[in-house]
């Protein structure tokens, strides 16, 4: 079953300054990214509650090749993306986007 997908209004910006920073490096690498993260949520909405839960509800997706984590909360059938950022750099953002939901 696929669960309705909302992104929220930050996440959006970091999606578009990723992509946008991998597209500056290499043209089409921005779009490579955007397939990755396309199935990364596609596996998330099929099935929300397989990827590790870290705290304040918040679930974690890896993001296939490239090294970005997608932070999401499922409630109600909803898989709600708070969240993506680098892997290696600010690992406690999403903290802060949780702990305001």
């Amino acid at each position: 079953m696929k669960h309705r997908l909302v992104i929220q209004p930050e996440a959006e910006e970091d999606l578009k300054k990723i992509r946008r920073w991998y597209e500056d490096q290499r043209k089409g690498l921005g779009n490579d990214f955007r397939k990755a993260l396309k199935k990364t949520l596609e596996r998330i909405r099929l099935m929300p509650q397989s990827c590790a839960l870290i705290k304040y509800g918040v679930r974690q997706a890896l993001v296939e090749v490239f090294p970005y984590v997608v932070c999401y909360v499922f409630e109600e059938n909803c898989v709600d993306v708070i969240c993506v950022y680098h892997a290696h750099r600010e690992p406690d953002v999403w903290t802060w986007r949780a702990k305001d939901r």
